[in-house]
C-alpha cells in the first residue's frame, strides 16, 4: 500500500508502454532469470489505476491468492514509500525499473493490532523505480527472485 504522506503526487497509468511491454489492468506478469532462460514465476496482477487505489493497495484483504499480486505503475521514476496501513497479511515487495528487478524486500509484516499510523514504518527501494509489485510474503524466496531478473507482461 502506498503511503499517502509521501509529499508528492503521482499518477498510475492504465496502460504503460515501455519498449515492447504493455501493462493492462488485469494481466500476467512473468519473471525470468537475467538470461531469459528460465521462467521463475507467473503472477496474475491487478494494476492500481489511480491514487485512491494506490493509497488502499491490498489493505483490508484477508488473503491474496498464491500467484496473484498488485502492481503499482508510475509515470516517472521515483522512490515511492509504502506502509502496511490496513494490511492483514504479510507481503514481499519487488521493486522494478523498466523490465528489471532492482530491489527486493521480503516478509514485511502487517501492523500489530492497535498500532498507530504514526508508528508504521515506511518502506522504499534503494534506487528509483517505475513499478512496484506486492505479492504474498515468501514469494521472493519460494521463486528465487533476485535483483537483475527480467520482468515481462
Amino acid at each position: 500500500m502506498l503511503s499517502t504522506n509521501t509529499g508528492f503526487q503521482t499518477s498510475v497509468l492504465n496502460t504503460f508502454q515501455g519498449g515492447q511491454n504493455s501493462i493492462k489492468e488485469q494481466d500476467t506478469l512473468i519473471i525470468s532469470d537475467s538470461n531469459l532462460q528460465n521462467t521463475k514465476a507467473k503472477i496474475k496482477i491487478e494494476v492500481a489505476k489511480n491514487n485512491d487505489e494506490k493509497a488502499k493497495g491490498l489493505g483490508g484483504r484477508e488473503s491474496l491468492a498464491e500467484e496473484n499480486g498488485m502492481l503499482f505503475v508510475y509515470d516517472v521514476k521515483l522512490k515511492p514509500r509504502f506502509w502496511m496501513k490496513g494490511m492483514r497479511i504479510p507481503l514481499d515487495f519487488i521493486w522494478i525499473d523498466g523490465d528489471k528487478v532492482v530491489d527486493l524486500l521480503a516478509n514485511v509484516p502487517p501492523p500489530q493490532e492497535g498500532q498507530s499510523d504514526a508508528t508504521l514504518p515506511l518502506y522504499s527501494s534503494v534506487v528509483e523505480v517505475d513499478k512496484v509489485l506486492e505479492v504474498n510474503a515468501g514469494f521472493i524466496s519460494k521463486n528465487n527472485i533476485t535483483v537483475g531478473d527480467i520482468v515481462n507482461y
